[in-house]
């Protein structure tokens, strides 16, 4: 009697790697960075971008200080000035002209400071704080949960900055000669500036205008980061433009703008109650903020609130545009170098002979391991188009049609499972049998051609946005579960607009007993 054929060897401890041939990463899924990395670039990335930005922040100071000068003059209490500076340009050509660069990047290193330490909670904190409002299954965010995300984030990273800001508009308003204007507190760098003010007014003197500072993110953040995702979803959803610098570049400068409409009369009043003198810890010239606000519209006049508003657009337009920029260029940059490293040790660990090809028969060893129920020799016959082996440039590409042809056979033979009556589309018993809880719901969403079945088509395209699926165990099921939850989802929000759009309705129509309209 023949002896039965041995069972297989059980796969080598370093064998799992091979389950992730399909590929990078195995769940399709954009790849996250972890919290230490993610924080660590959303510090230093806008850093990077002030170095362009600040000499525009020196012409803001200098212009919106400017105005003090004159009302002092108005009053009586300081002679008639010339007017310094015609504009934030002259303000520019002027600082240059007799300070040099050095002159127009004035508070240079409090500005890289302040924009470490704010944004460190600004950005790094928009993402954890936009999973706790909102459940990724229901869609992308909308923008009132963005705003609140970005307001919470702005009012911490201002209290974190409000230091580093307070002297950097100290340093940035010094001048010399017909070029000063504002008070000259006369500080020679940052660590003087900051024990002086500890000197004068204590610890708390470093946190002298916060509240207006908390203000002023709460809203400018609030603008900026929404705008800036409602921005970059709207034109990656709707006219498919790639996560790249490009969509980055137009989306920040977008927020730029939103951001500088809210924020302008918060800086105009905000660099005047910093800059001012003060006297036993108060200020001479406004009390508060709020006594800031009054005074100078009363003096000078709704329009002083939007002084600058040219050159502080041409600082913050740019300067978000090249923070997200540099943002996402260190993102898919760590992404890319994380993703190369993972194909490294997985490309190691299929090549078996260690001849610096891997194989179909190696492909499909690993295929085995990570979707048994496949027909894995078709599937790479299919992936590899017939090639005998690959080579590491080509993996990459190899793998991604290798993933592509897995999640295809998966969906097949899901399909074909749930098409138990071989009729080509799906019903709702059909879905019923595989777990939905409202089959007609789920149908009603997934059927776009709405004939009232389930074609492949249909049903291919609803799983294209799932991620994993050409590595989960029984597709069907999985998919049926997640089909429906959103179409719930979809459902109730549809049910909630129809609701809302029937109480706008009016009131009316014919009165019970009423005589009909004469056709006369």
């Amino acid at each position: 009697m023949a002896s039965s054929p041995s069972p297989s060897p059980a796969p080598a401890a370093s064998e799992p790697a091979l389950a992730l041939p399909c590929v990078y990463p195995p769940s399709e899924a954009p790849r996250k960075l972890d919290a230490a990395t993610s924080f660590t670039i959303s510090s230093i990335a806008p850093g990077f971008a002030v170095v362009f930005t600040n000499p525009f922040d020196t012409a803001n100071t200098y212009f919106f200080l400017q105005g003090e000068r004159l009302r002092a003059a108005q009053s009586g209490a300081a002679a008639a000035p010339s007017v310094v500076y015609k504009n934030s340009f002259d303000c520019m050509y002027k600082t240059l002209k007799m300070e040099g660069v050095r002159g127009l990047q004035k508070g240079l290193s409090p500005a890289i400071l302040r924009e470490g330490s704010k944004n460190i909670f600004r950005l790094g904190m928009y993402d954890p704080i936009i999973a706790l409002l909102h459940d990724p299954a229901r869609g992308p965010p909308p923008a009132w949960k963005m705003m609140i995300a970005g307001s919470i984030c702005g009012a911490m990273g201002a209290l974190a900055c409000n230091p580093f800001e307070l002297v950097k508009t100290r340093l940035q308003s010094a001048a010399h000669g017909s070029l000063a204007v504002g008070h000259q507190h006369g500080y020679t760098g940052i660590w003087m500036a900051l024990k002086s003010i500890v000197a004068q007014d204590g610890t708390k003197g470093l946190y002298r205008g916060s509240a207006m500072s908390v203000g002023r993110s709460i809203v400018g953040s609030g603008a900026n980061l929404s705008a800036f995702h409602v921005m970059k979803n709207y034109l990656m959803a709707e006219h498919g433009w790639a996560d790249n610098v490009t969509t980055d570049m137009v989306a920040g400068m977008s927020s730029g703008l939103a951001s500088v409409i809210c924020m302008n009369p918060i800086d105009v009043l905000r660099t005047r109650y910093y800059n001012q003198p003060y006297v036993n810890g108060r200020g001479t010239i406004y009390a508060s903020g709020w006594d800031a606000a009054k005074t100078v519209v009363a003096n000078e006049g709704y329009r002083a609130l939007y002084k600058g508003f040219l050159s502080h657009f041409l600082r913050i337009g740019p300067h978000f545009c090249l923070t997200f920029v540099f943002l996402g260029m260190f993102r898919r940059s760590i992404v890319a170098f994380r993703d190369a490293k993972d194909e490294d040790a997985v490309f190691a660990a299929l090549d078996a002979d260690k001849d610096g090809a891997v194989t179909a028969a190696d492909f499909a060893r690993a295929v085995r391991l990570a979707a048994p129920a496949l027909d894995a020799d078709a599937v790479v016959q299919s992936a590899l188009s017939g090639a005998p082996s690959v080579a590491r440039l080509a993996f990459s590409e190899t793998t991604t049609h290798l993933r592509s042809a897995m999640r295809d056979a998966q969906l097949r033979a899901a399909f074909t499972r749930l098409d138990a009556a071989r009729r080509g589309s799906l019903d709702t018993a059909d879905l019923a049998k595989a777990g939905a809880k409202e089959p007609a719901t789920v149908v009603a969403w997934i059927d776009k051609d709405e004939d009232g079945r389930v074609s492949y088509a249909d049903f291919a395209a609803a799983a294209r946005d799932v991620p994993g699926v050409h590595l989960m165990a029984r597709p069907e099921t999985e998919l049926v579960a997640h089909w429906s939850k959103v179409a719930g989802i979809a459902a109730a929000k549809a049910k909630a607009r129809a609701d809302a759009e029937q109480k706008k309705a009016p009131v009316g129509g014919p009165v019970v007993g009423a005589p009909a309209p004469s056709s006369s």
